[in-house]
This record gives structure tokens, sequence and C-alpha cells, in this order.
């Protein structure tokens, strides 16, 4: 009977705690992603100016959308 009860309370918890996961997977993706591009700079072509120009300002709107997704997170889990 105990379960049946916590089962309507759980039910939002659980909800809340996968799209929690989900953002923090989809935040780690990018993140590590983020790295493999700084580190893997190194190594491209330096002849194709151009392609490095987008990659470069792919790698610029990408940090910015981290940015915005962390302030996002932060703001859902401030105790206030």
């Amino acid at each position: 009977k105990h379960d049946r009860d916590l089962s309507k309370i759980s039910h939002d918890i659980q909800v809340r705690l996968t799209e929690s996961i989900r953002r923090l997977f989809d935040y780690l993706i990018n993140c590590l992603q983020n790295e493999l591009d700084k580190y893997l700079m190194a190594f491209i072509n330096s002849r194709n100016d151009g392609e490095h120009d987008i990659h470069t300002t792919t790698s610029i709107r990408s940090s910015t959308v981290l940015e915005e997704h962390d302030s996002t997170i932060l703001q859902q889990f401030d105790p206030r």
C-alpha cells in the first residue's frame, strides 16, 4: 500500500530526474566536444583558412550555447 501512495509523489520526481540526467548528458557531450575541438585545432591543416574560420565560428557559437545552458541549469536548481 505504501508503494502506491509513494508512486504518485515519486512520479514527478522521476520525470524531473530523467530530464535533468538528459540535460546533463547533453552538457557533458558538448563539453567533451569543445575540449576535443580545442586540442585538435593543432592538427587542422593551415592551408585551408576558410575551413578553419568556419570551425572557429562554430566553436564560439557552441561555447555561447553552453554558457546559456549552464545558467538555465543553475536557475532550475537554485534553492531560493
